[in-house]
């Protein structure tokens, strides 16, 4: 029975602005089972078959599957067990739909859990339709990137044959079935006993309050050249100043602050999604976002100023070089000629 993903539409950036340029379910689907048009952004029933590839791919963990791990202990850490559909692994809850539907927000909260190995049982990947986008193991090869840059021990990523992984999966002590990272929204669908069994899951694996986290948050102990999921970057020589970005930012990873040395833009990338909204509403291209880089850049020093034409404070970045008066950004782009006309 193919178990088709809850839709947390609060979260989708869709919903939170009308020209957003996201389209990851729609790119990750192998069945084109997401639909995205000027209208709406939908899904066909009828075509998913439930892979779960959308949920990694979505930014603001807006798309939910149920999904369940088995857990071991190994004498050193705990060691997390997953087998995919097509891995002849049978009969047990720990079957994923695709273990490349795993997140770097599960991967992570496994980690801060202490989970420092996780074990799979897979099918023919190359051969698979699900096993054309983004695979688990180059998640996991960027994560340990960081992982190391930051001096922390890798996250290992084991392959075991369908009787191999059954042996484990025999000497382990099974989690609750339900979701493997519970949301706000998620649990309005489920009756009272069953949210007393994702509550406990969501505090085994760390996820208090089934608030969304961005991936660089849940990353432990970051230091100052660390390699980071998402690095959002601005270029102050394009920048005007408007405040659009830092607005529509849903996690403040673009922020107006002040302080001693006067305003300034700053960028936080542990808090950054890569949702892409920034990128979407500046009109100028001065936001851009890398991913897995180190961020270079934390603060644009902006200089406030008084408008000679208006009258209107505004502010934008120093760096910024004007000619002739410097004028807001409504004034420089108005011809005000245009509204004088000769009397006499």
């Amino acid at each position: 029975m193919v178990i088709p993903p809850r839709i947390i539409a609060e979260r989708c950036v869709h919903s939170l602005l009308e020209t957003a340029g996201c389209s990851a379910c729609v790119d990750a689907c192998p069945r084109g089972a997401w639909i995205l048009d000027d209208e709406a952004l939908g899904l066909d029933l009828e075509a998913c078959d439930g892979c779960s590839l959308c949920h990694p791919a979505c930014p603001e963990g807006a798309i939910d599957f149920r999904l369940s791990l088995a857990i071991r202990d190994d004498g050193h850490h705990p060691v997390a067990l997953a087998a995919c559909e097509q891995s002849g692994v049978d009969g047990v809850g720990e079957r994923l739909p695709c273990i490349h539907g795993l997140g770097l927000q599960e991967v992570l909260r496994l980690y801060r859990r202490g989970v420092r190995q996780l074990v799979v049982a897979l099918g023919d990947c190359d051969a698979c339709q699900r096993g054309v986008g983004p695979r688990l193991d180059r998640l996991i090869d960027s994560l340990n990137r960081s992982l190391q840059q930051s001096g922390h021990p890798p996250m290992r990523l084991r392959r075991e044959g369908a009787s191999a992984w059954a042996a484990l999966r025999t000497q382990s002590e099974t989690l609750p079935a339900g979701p493997l990272v519970s949301r706000r929204g998620f649990l309005r669908a489920f009756t009272a006993e069953d949210e007393r069994v994702v509550d406990s899951l969501s505090l085994l694996l760390g996820g208090e309050g089934g608030l969304f986290d961005p991936p660089g948050r849940l990353l432990p102990d970051l230091t100052e050249d660390a390699i980071l999921p998402w690095v959002p970057v601005m270029v102050p020589q394009a920048c005007s100043g408007c405040d659009a970005c830092i607005r529509v930012c849903p996690h403040q990873a673009l922020r107006l602050q002040e302080d001693e040395a006067g305003p300034a833009y700053w960028l936080e990338a542990a808090r950054c999604t890569g949702c892409g909204l920034c990128q979407d509403v500046c009109d100028r291209g001065a936001v851009s976002i890398l991913q897995w880089q180190v961020q270079e850049r934390r603060s644009v020093p902006l200089r406030q100023s008084r408008c000679p034409s208006c009258g209107a404070p505004f502010h934008e970045p120093e760096a910024m070089k004007r000619e002739g008066r410097a004028l807001c950004r409504i004034c420089s782009g108005t011809d005000h000629q245009r509204n004088l006309f000769q009397v006499l």
